[in-house]
């Protein structure tokens, strides 16, 4: 009569069926874990939508820090007009303001 460890590599049908239902609850399993995925995953409108918001947020801080720069070059011209403004009426004899940076 074999032992039980001659037996091992054998397949009866009772061990077929105990192998079969592990795979089986193994593709119940990873089933549930890509419909897990699918239900979080983004799509290629979600992907659009936010491609373009993110441009349009672009631009505008474009926009926002072109204009800041612009104002930079403006401030300097204006300091350079106060200065001068400042010796004239000294000049003059006027008693100038206090000015308050912007």
């Amino acid at each position: 009569m074999p032992n039980e460890h001659e037996n091992k590599g054998v397949l009866t049908v009772e061990r077929f069926e105990k192998f079969a239902g592990a795979i089986q609850e193994d593709l119940r399993s990873m089933k549930s874990e890509i419909g897990g995925i699918k239900a979080t995953m983004a799509t290629k409108e979600d992907v659009e939508n936010a491609r373009g918001d993110l441009g349009t947020r672009i631009s505008g801080a474009k926009e926002q820090l072109q204009e800041q720069i612009n104002g930079l070059h403006y401030a300097k011209e204006i300091d350079e007009l106060r200065g001068r403004v400042t010796k004239v009426e000294e000049k003059v004899g006027i008693q100038p303001p206090r000015y308050k940076p912007a």
